[in-house]
């Protein structure tokens, strides 16, 4: 028991109170990295056309180990089936990490304006095209100054999916 006990002291998850073995708290670090456990719901995306973007937080989600630690990271519920040949469905749950750039052809959520979509991202010179992964829903692209409507807000990192 003691060897667990100094490991976690080692690892800055416990402290010891004056060098005593039985004055123990639970440090920041620990407390820090419980925060990091869950990742707020803040609302809706389209995977369709685009949606008016809603920031309602909806709840926490647990975040997926391979992430904890990362900052700002959220999820958003899906609405519509253009990215179903990438595996996200009406209903999923995509977690997003916040990022300025993405590599070509990184599945995204993009503001087009004041509105949300999920699509494959790639950009051109002057022109962004907004790629769907269903055949039924047309790719957007934007040219020029159309170019200036569009911010990334971050790459899709994981996706959830309720089965029953």
């Amino acid at each position: 028991m003691k060897d667990h006990i100094d490991r976690l002291v080692e690892k800055g998850y416990l402290n010891r109170e004056d060098g005593s073995a039985r004055a123990l708290s639970i440090s920041g670090a620990g407390r820090e990295r419980q925060a990091d456990l869950f990742a707020p719901i803040i609302g809706r995306v389209a995977a369709g056309s685009p949606i008016l973007a809603e920031e309602n937080e909806e709840g926490t989600m647990p975040v997926p180990e391979r992430f904890r630690g990362i900052q700002g990271l959220f999820w958003l519920k899906v609405r519509g089936d253009s990215m179903i040949e990438e595996g996200i469905h009406n209903g999923d749950l995509v977690l997003v990490k916040p990022a300025p750039f993405v590599d070509q052809g990184t599945i995204a959520v993009i503001m087009v304006e004041n509105e949300a979509t999920v699509k494959k991202f790639y950009r051109y010179g002057e022109t962004i095209r907004l790629a769907a992964a269903n055949p039924d829903f047309p790719d957007m692209e934007f040219f020029g100054r159309q170019c200036s409507e569009i911010r990334l807000v971050g790459k899709v990192a994981a996706v959830f999916r309720y089965l029953a």
